[in-house]
């Protein structure tokens, strides 16, 4: 395998990046989620993140982009503002080429420099090929809510995964 290029989503890989996730839409109970995504959705994701909340692509010498991930607040709420939920999809046609876990171990390298201290990855049961890529990169199953799903007629578990990324103490309140 040739080692894929890390860079930086642009507004101009949305389409690409929709089309990936809306494979998973269709086909997959990875998201939950039953409408495709529009272009215009991951150009707004793309276009808000940057250091706080990376949004990064694996692509080939051709620029075809083989997968994405990115940080995102996991709830709106100001208390949970230093806890992400990352997210990671492949092109079907690049799993297991290692791209995913050079992907997600960027994400986490360059996440450690934000604001950010835990991430939150959310996995649709079963799914034993992102548990693995989660806790090869250290993620600990910290619970699952049976059930709590529904798509394709049934209903889907959900696991939560959590990654400390540092240590630090609490910061400072703010008002």
């Amino acid at each position: 395998m040739t080692v894929p290029l890390l860079r930086p989503g642009l507004a101009a890989d949305s389409a690409a990046v929709a089309d990936i996730y809306n494979y998973y839409v269709r086909y997959s109970t990875a998201t939950l989620q039953d409408k495709e995504a529009t272009v215009s959705e991951f150009t707004t994701l793309i276009n808000h993140s940057g250091d706080e909340r990376p949004f990064l692509v694996a692509a080939d010498a051709d620029n075809n982009i083989l997968g994405y991930c990115y940080a995102d607040v996991m709830k709106s709420r100001c208390g949970y503002r230093f806890t992400y939920e990352s997210s990671i999809y492949l092109a079907p046609a690049a799993i297991g080429q290692g791209i995913g876990k050079t992907l997600l171990d960027a994400l986490i390298t360059q996440s450690k420099t934000s604001s950010a201290h835990k991430f939150v990855a959310v996995i649709s049961l079963p799914n034993p090929t992102s548990i693995a890529l989660h806790e090869k990169l250290g993620y600990q199953h910290c619970g699952t809510l049976p059930a709590i799903g529904w798509k394709f007629n049934r209903w889907i578990d959900c696991g939560y995964w959590l990654l400390s990324l540092k240590n630090t103490a609490p910061p400072t309140q703010t008002n």
